[in-house]
């Protein structure tokens, strides 16, 4: 049971980790960064802080799109698609 529940911790950090990156990576497009900061991102027992600059921003959609779609997250999913779009849009 104990594998279970780190299994489902690891899932729950790792869906907040892509939340917060999709919510710094909006910001980012809405203020025309070039660089975002997530700070003290939490994955089980480690705390970091992480830059992303503008140029890794679509791989870092694409890679949060997958793991929503492998949880049948499909609003998140479409958050994503609009991301994309609207950083293709600012180039």
């Amino acid at each position: 049971m104990k594998k279970l529940d780190e299994i489902q911790k690891y899932l729950r950090d790792k869906k907040e980790i892509y939340e917060q990156i999709l919510s710094a990576i909006e910001l980012g497009v809405k203020d025309n960064s070039n660089k975002i900061l997530l700070k003290e991102v939490r994955l089980m027992d480690t705390v970091v802080d992480a830059f992303a600059n503008r140029e890794d921003w679509p791989g870092c959609i694409e890679k949060a799109r997958s793991f929503f779609e492998s949880t049948e997250d499909y609003e998140a999913c479409q958050r994503c698609k609009t991301i994309l779009e609207k950083i293709q849009n600012n180039k």
